[in-house]
């Protein structure tokens, strides 16, 4: 068994655990909402720059024309931000940041139970981290398209992680696949990924 102690003990240490989780992934989600607020506050902006007004651009496009811009962005965080533009108008922008706090949240779950197949007594330590490490928190604050792929891509190692533990690895390995292949969509460097991934899983499905 992973969890130390007696069989009486596990379901307690669990029950615990999973409360003291879901308190680190609604932290995680307040943290991210409060930064957001103190942006504004002091007449900061969601748009970054360059790489934010690519996407803002070519969303607008969309929306404005009904065909595909010509751009050099992935689609998937393109049509996440033209959905918004749709439907929150003028406050589009806080919009997105906000439901990206929340996406941010998720990937603080899935990175938590992807540390949980490698051992029980990283699972809070890796959300801890996931929670309030600055990049996560400031990425989640602008129109980028990190905040998906960190969600996309930590489910994928998550999937990918449990797989190598199972005995019947192939359900967990087709997820995973799906995962990292609508990764590709929202970020391209993905595609390098597999020149170490794929020996690693090759060595450690068959050492399983």
């Amino acid at each position: 068994p992973i969890l130390t102690g007696s069989p009486m003990e596990q379901p307690y240490e669990e029950r615990s655990q999973a409360r003291q989780l879901t308190a680190i992934v609604l932290a995680a989600i307040a943290i991210r909402l409060l930064y957001q607020a103190a942006m504004v506050a002091s007449d900061g902006s969601f748009h970054n720059g360059s790489d934010s007004g690519k996407y803002i651009d070519a969303a607008s496009s969309l929306l404005a024309t009904g065909q595909w811009p010509v751009t050099d962005r992935m689609p998937i965080y393109i049509l996440f931000v033209a959905a918004f533009f749709k439907t929150a108008g003028g406050e589009a922008l806080r919009a997105i940041v906000t439901a990206q706090a929340f996406i941010d949240g998720l990937s603080v779950l899935a990175i938590a139970i992807a540390a949980k197949a490698l051992s029980q007594r990283l699972v809070i330590p890796a959300a801890l981290m996931a929670a309030v490490l600055p990049n996560f928190i400031i990425h989640t604050s602008y129109i980028l398209q990190e905040t998906l792929f960190t969600l996309l891509f930590s489910c994928g190692m998550c999937a990918l992680l449990w797989a190598i533990r199972s005995v019947k690895p192939g359900k967990l390995l087709l997820i995973t696949g799906l995962l990292f292949g609508t990764t590709l969509w929202i970020r391209l460097t993905l595609i390098y990924y597999p020149i170490f991934l794929v020996p690693a899983l090759a060595v450690a499905l068959k050492l399983n």
